[in-house]
């Protein structure tokens, strides 16, 4: 799982260094800088080019060699970053359900403002070039969405529905999580104490709403941060208030998962 992890990390930010590049021609260079850019300009269909083959090779050279260097220095099983068996006890805010939630859920939230970030900031930083180069179809298109007119903020708009939708998977994660935690037998170690299920579920759907209103902010912010590098002329306050317009999405997720459960 951790490799699987690593791996898609790695892929991910390729994948956003190539939409970078892709955005505007003084930013074409970015797409230098990672193999799926490289894997563009190879042109297999327009016009053959052999030279972004040269990078391929030699990260494909690296990362085998890398691979029989690790393989020989490591033990039968064991992985470069180590998992222990074992660690010193520590009890901060297990003192109830709602801290216990917080401290099992507050890695996987952590996880989850980080790429809502990147993607927010991501899609600020394109949306001047997108709207300098948008065409009449894909402004109806916004129209149909409910976009008035185009410009920035229309595209920002529609940004901001991939967000949404983005924080409503993340509401039905933490809904299976919580399941999980129940089918897997988890939950019977602390029903055994003086713990009601509802203070235990009370508990988990505070820190999961809570958080998803800070994922919220943290895509209106890092939204209005790109914006702002290219000078959008988009104020924090509207941005802002366009990251909270995702939340009640999620929430209701949240909240369907929860009583269906």
């Amino acid at each position: 799982r951790q490799a699987s992890a690593l791996a898609a990390a790695a892929f991910g930010a390729a994948f956003l260094l190539r939409v970078v590049g892709n955005s505007d021609p003084g930013l074409r260079w970015v797409q230098w800088l990672t193999p799926l850019g490289w894997v563009q300009h190879l042109h297999p269909l327009t016009g053959s080019s052999a030279l972004p083959l040269l990078p391929l090779a030699l990260l494909i050279a690296a990362l085998a060699t890398g691979t029989v260097a690790l393989a020989g220095i490591r033990d039968v099983g064991a992985g470069v970053l180590s998992a222990h068996d074992s660690a010193p006890p520590r009890t901060g805010l297990l003192a109830g359900p709602l801290g216990l939630a917080f401290r099992l859920e507050r890695a996987t939230w952590l996880w989850w403002a980080t790429a809502v970030a990147a993607m927010s900031l991501l899609f600020g930083v394109v949306a001047s070039a997108i709207a300098t180069t948008s065409s009449s179809a894909l402004e109806d298109a916004l129209g149909r969405l409910g976009a008035r007119d185009g410009g920035v903020e229309a595209y920002l708009g529609v940004f901001f529905l991939i967000i949404g939708a983005t924080l409503a998977c993340a509401a039905a994660g933490q809904v299976a999580a919580t399941r999980q935690e129940e089918a897997e037998g988890y939950l019977d170690a602390l029903l055994a104490r003086p713990v009601g299920r509802l203070a235990w579920l009370a508990g988990r759907l505070t820190v999961s709403a809570g958080a998803l209103v800070g994922l919220a902010l943290v895509a209106g912010v890092a939204g209005w941060a790109g914006a702002a590098s290219q000078h959008a002329g988009v104020p924090l306050s509207r941005l802002g208030a366009a990251g909270l317009n995702t939340a009640p999405a999620a929430l209701l997720v949240l909240g369907a998962g929860l009583v269906d459960e």
